[in-house]
This record gives C-alpha cells, sequence and structure tokens, in this order.
C-alpha cells in the first residue's frame, strides 16, 4: 500500500482546511475542458495502433498541415487529431524520462500527457495570470507556434518543454476557435 505523499508544505484556505502544496504539479483546473473532452473523444472513435514518439510527432504535424491547407471548418478534426497525437507523444516523453515505463494504453499515455499539459497552463498562469491566453490571440498564431515547436520537437532540441506546449497551444486554439469566433484569421485557404 502506498502512503500519502508530503511536499513538506502545505496551503491554508480561509475555512481553516489545509491541503499540500500543488506548485509543480499542474493546474488541471485550468485545462479547456470542453477541448480536453474533444480531444478524448477521438480516443474512442480512431483507436489508432501504439506509434513510436517520432511517428506520433510526424502524424500530428501532417494532420496540422492537413488543416491549414485545407482550411474549413468541416476539417477540425485534423486539429482535434494533432493534438490527441501530440498529447500521446508527450505521454511518452515523460514516461521514458521519468523512467516509469510501464505498459501503458493510449489511455495510459493520454492521462499522462494530459498531466504534463496542465503543468504548461501552470507555468503560464504564474508568468501571465490565470487564463491570460482567454483574453485571446488570432488563431494562427497558436498554430504557428505549435508547428514550430514541433518542428524544434522533430529536430531534437530540448531547450524548453517543446511537446508541452504544442499541445497547449493546439487545446488553446480549438478553444479559441469556438469560444472567440471574433479572432479567427483563418478564412479560406492560406497555406
Amino acid at each position: 500500500m502506498s502512503e500519502l505523499k508530503d511536499s513538506g508544505s502545505t496551503r491554508e484556505f480561509n475555512t481553516g482546511s489545509h491541503r499540500d502544496n500543488s506548485t509543480g504539479k499542474g493546474r488541471c483546473d485550468l485545462l479547456p475542458a470542453q477541448e480536453v473532452l474533444n480531444v478524448f473523444e477521438l480516443m474512442f472513435e480512431e483507436k489508432l495502433p501504439l506509434m513510436t514518439k517520432q511517428r506520433l510527432l510526424l502524424s500530428a504535424f501532417w494532420e496540422i498541415i492537413n488543416y491549414m491547407k485545407e482550411y474549413n471548418d468541416n476539417n477540425i478534426k485534423s486539429i482535434l487529431k494533432a493534438c490527441y497525437l501530440s498529447i500521446i507523444a508527450d505521454g511518452l516523453f515523460e514516461d521514458e524520462s521519468t523512467g516509469d515505463v510501464t505498459e501503458k494504453t493510449f489511455d495510459g499515455y493520454f492521462a499522462y500527457g494530459l498531466m504534463q499539459v496542465s503543468k504548461h497552463y501552470e507555468q503560464g498562469a504564474l508568468k501571465y495570470g490565470e487564463n491570460n491566453w482567454r483574453k485571446g490571440m488570432p488563431l494562427h498564431v497558436y498554430l504557428d507556434c505549435a508547428v514550430r515547436h514541433l518542428l524544434k520537437l522533430i529536430a531534437g532540441m530540448n531547450d524548453e518543454p517543446h511537446i508541452r506546449a504544442v499541445c497547449w497551444n493546439l487545446l488553446c486554439f480549438l478553444w479559441t476557435k469556438e469560444n472567440r469566433p471574433e479572432l479567427n484569421d483563418l478564412k479560406g485557404e492560406w497555406l
């Protein structure tokens, strides 16, 4: 039986209750819930064969480029699929880097990867304020950044958590497209 983890520091709430400090563990409450659910639903539709990290990343890149080439509302599944593949790749990366290499399904790697993406939301909240990204950016900014981070990752650069950044940008893209239509600057083909 495993023990209750203790970071050595706690948070106290105005109600008087205490909880272990959560800094550095990720902020799942900042994830855009509907977009995560939409990506998660793809898991049950697609049932892709388990791929290597490199194949996942190349497939995600192909899906983003496909969306950019044939931009239309019916093609949004390409971005959902790219996000799904990237989150799974993030889970694989984290699994290998921590040495927690256990037999996992796509579902397991997706959950593992999503925890890593929540750390990106946490770090962004600390730097820019909670949910700063919801204030809005044009859609092309999210795609530009996602592709740049994906290319850096495929090239083998490890100067920052590129795969987390890919996932973050794609989730923000999906949320913005749905909730801030005035920021959609991708009318028609643009590649």
